[in-house]
Formats: structure tokens, sequence, C-alpha cells
């Protein structure tokens, strides 16, 4: 099993790609409720942070992974997968986060995982003839 993130934009491409999508963030997009997404709301910032600054969020984020076991999280999604590699989805789009225009917890996340346990977490992405595709068809959410 292999642990990716990724975004609620892209969960039909992550579904043909077979993975078990796990939602991380405080609430799933209502175009996704009935589609078998899994919640880890555990895992996600509370509703108030949404507001914060980043400098304010990223303590108070990795104050909440801080109360959790990375390695005992790990166990669970290999669990629970049954072998499937598994996406962590929130709302961000990667674009948007490496340009600098928002802030993501699920990249916070992935460092925390990587740096607790060793298991690489790395954003999912999808290849045309090896060449990487980029799909943005949702807006962002600040």
């Amino acid at each position: 099993m292999r642990i990716y993130t990724g975004y609620f934009a892209k969960c039909n491409k992550y579904r043909e790609a077979g993975l078990l999508l796990i939602s991380t963030a405080t609430k799933i997009p209502i175009w996704e409720h009935g589609k078998g997404i899994l919640e880890f709301k555990q895992l996600g910032p509370t509703p108030d942070m949404l507001k914060l600054f980043k400098h304010e969020y990223e303590p108070r984020y990795y104050s909440i992974l801080n109360k959790l076991d990375a390695s005992v999280l790990v166990k669970y999604l290999e669990r629970i997968s049954k072998g499937k590699d598994v996406v962590l989805l929130c709302y961000e789009s990667a674009a948007s986060c490496e340009k600098g225009t928002t802030y993501c917890h699920r990249h916070m996340l992935s460092k925390w995982i990587k740096e607790k346990t060793g298991v690489d977490v790395t954003e999912y992405e999808f290849t045309v003839n090896g060449n990487k595709q980029e799909i943005t068809n949702q807006p962002e959410l600040f």
C-alpha cells in the first residue's frame, strides 16, 4: 500500500486509478456525498482554524497531529485499504499550493507521517505517456 495526498476535484480520477479515498477535511463536498469517501476528521483542522493565517495555523495543526500515533495511523490505513493505495483528500489544489497562493494541511500531514514513520506520502500525479497531467476544475476554497 502507498499513501498519497490529493484534492476533491480529482476524486473521479482517483477512483478510476483504484485508490481508496479518505477525507481529511472538516467536511466532504456535497457533490461527493454518498460516493464512498471515508472520513478521518481527526486528521483535519478544526473549522475555526480555516480562518487563521499560516503562521497561526501550522502550530495548531501540528498540535492536533502530535496527539495521534502516526505508526498506528499507517497500520490502520493498511488494514482498511486491504492493500489498495490510499489518497488523503482535502480541498486545495496542488498547483495553488506549489505557487504559494494558498496552503494546505495535507502537505503538513504528509510531512508529519514521514517524520514519524519514515513512510513517504506524496501528491498523487496523473501521467499520460510519462508526462505529468494537472487536472484543475475546482475553484479554490480560500
